[in-house]
């Protein structure tokens, strides 16, 4: 479903239900409910507030396992403080329930963008993300901080 209340609160929603089965018998099916959105509420004309959720089928290399039902959710907030500096936030958690597997994976990400544009075909940008994976196999488990600095030519 594609809606539009108004020019400020716009989105995209899917609901489904999604099934991959393997050639082996002695193997469960991935099967769950997939649902996937994009939606956007802009409560002034510079600040961007979404929400974006996402869930597919995703085959693994487990022992007794075919994959799992992934899914994702993510807030993100960016503001314009002048045409050519935007500032954002975002927030998003992701998990992987395997079938016929003890196994859960689940990742935790915060992050901190900032962009100064040039002109609307350059700018540099710089990006804090800090991640926690955690899993139910705790050798798997991990806390990542990322730095990124670049910059961005657009035709």
């Amino acid at each position: 479903m594609t809606y539009s209340v108004s020019d400020a609160f716009y989105g995209d929603i899917s609901l489904g239900w999604g099934e991959q089965t393997s050639i082996a018998d002695d193997t469960a099916p991935i099967e769950g409910v997939l649902f996937n959105a994009d939606i956007v509420w802009m409560p002034t004309p510079m600040t961007l507030v979404e929400f974006i959720a996402s869930s597919s089928i995703e085959t693994a290399n487990t022992v007794d396992s075919l994959g799992a039902v992934s899914r994702s959710y993510r807030l993100s907030l960016q503001h314009a403080f002048w045409r050519y500096l935007v500032v954002g936030g975002y927030l998003s958690y992701e998990t992987a329930d395997y079938v016929d597997n003890e196994l859960v994976d689940e990742r935790l990400r915060e992050g901190l963008t900032f962009e100064y544009f040039f002109n609307p075909n350059m700018s540099v940008y710089t990006r804090y993300e800090h991640t926690d994976f955690m899993s139910t196999d705790r050798f798997s488990e991990y806390t990542e901080n990322e730095v990124r600095v670049g910059m961005r030519i657009r035709n």
